[in-house]
């Protein structure tokens, strides 16, 4: 925090600064979280590892087996930026993440502490770690998401929290979903909801589910993909799941990759509908995903020829990505301008004039470039 302080604000800040009635050493230099990148080999090779030496979920700490300050305050951090990813996102808020990240990483290496702490510090690294890389997925730095991921798996695969590493598995999923490659999606998709079999089923059983529709389909496979989304609003009415950091997991995140299953396997009425339906469920902390369904429904509105309700959608759309500049809705706009750039519509016209403005190259290489180096 005081790293990210000072650059803000362009004058030193120490940690003593923030917290003067405290006293701190200085921890050694944390490796760099984005150590080497990821490949699909190194990916499945975790996953399947993890499934294989899945451990008995463990129960929740307990406040005495957490009672170290230092933990205490870890897990206070983790949970701010949680509310903070959730809320803002962005590079500012990844900056945050992964200086904790750097921190929390320093006190697990090579440091003489109980078996209950470690558990609990791996945990904190798990969550910083997911956080970071999901924001990476955000920042369309689809490499170093998935380092991000990996190196959160491994930490969640020693803390005993099965759940907590199939979700990992299939953040995993969701950035190969995000690079058209279904065949993968799918199988880290199955792969983590393999690792939670014979457990309650609740919330976190339901994004599973949902992730699994999601690859199914991409792959055009839209019975498969229907079965899932039934199962993930099954386990959804369990809830049974205890679990404080799946509570972002609600009926409007299953509605929404409903629709977005709907659009992919060619079902634009029923996406639309599911789309909709989930935009109007979500809070104000929902704003990136309310984008990025604000773009599916264009295009359902497109696939549907009704130009008007497109328009209207992706003026919407483009409001809110200016504010919060999300690479994944960059990209499913484009999208949008290539697909129907021949339209004779007036109102298309004008606004992907619009879009053109907010994104002064149309090369999506380009764009590319931009993101991995800013």
């Amino acid at each position: 925090m005081a790293t990210i302080l000072s650059e803000q604000l362009h004058r030193s800040i120490s940690v003593q600064d923030l917290w003067p009635e405290k006293q701190f050493t200085t921890p050694p230099r944390a490796a760099n979280p984005l150590v080497g990148l990821a490949s699909s080999e190194d990916v499945m090779e975790a996953a399947v590892t993890w499934l294989l030496n899945c451990p008995v979920q463990q129960p929740e700490s307990t406040p005495e087996a957490s009672r170290t300050e230092l933990v205490s305050i870890l897990r206070s951090r983790v949970s701010q930026l949680r509310d903070f990813d959730d809320g803002v996102g962005g590079k500012m808020t990844l900056d945050w993440i992964l200086s904790d990240l750097s921190w929390a990483r320093s006190l697990t290496d090579g440091r003489c502490v109980g078996e209950t702490v470690l558990r609990e510090l791996n945990a904190c690294v798990s969550d910083l770690a997911r956080m970071a890389g999901w924001l990476m997925l955000d920042q369309g730095k689809h490499d170093q998401s998935k380092a991000l991921l990996l190196l959160s798996l491994r930490k969640a695969a020693v803390t005993g929290r099965p759940t907590m590493a199939a979700h990992i598995v299939s953040c995993l999923s969701y950035v190969y979903l995000w690079e058209g490659d279904g065949t993968q999606a799918l199988r880290l998709a199955q792969v983590a909801r393999r690792g939670v079999e014979g457990l309650p089923q609740g919330r976190i059983h339901a994004v599973l589910a949902s992730r699994q529709a999601r690859a199914h389909a991409l792959l055009g496979e839209l019975s498969h993909a229907r079965r899932c989304i039934e199962e993930a609003f099954r386990a959804l009415e369990e809830d049974a799941d205890d679990a404080p950091w799946g509570d972002w997991i609600t009926w409007a995140v299953i509605q929404g990759d409903a629709g977005r299953s709907w659009l992919d396997a060619g079902e634009p009425s029923a996406a639309e509908r599911d789309l909709r339906s989930a935009v109007d469920m979500m809070s104000d902390k929902g704003k990136r995903s309310q984008l990025l369904h604000l773009t599916s429904i264009a295009e359902a509105h497109l696939d549907q020829r009704e130009v008007d309700g497109a328009v209207d959608t992706i003026s919407r759309a483009l409001e809110l990505n200016q504010h919060l500049r999300s690479a994944r809705a960059d990209q499913r706009l484009r999208q949008l301008r290539r697909r129907f750039s021949t339209s004779s519509a007036r109102s298309l016209r004008e606004i992907f004039s619009r879009m053109d403005d907010q994104f002064p190259s149309t090369d999506p290489a380009g764009m590319a470039s931009k993101i991995a180096a800013g």
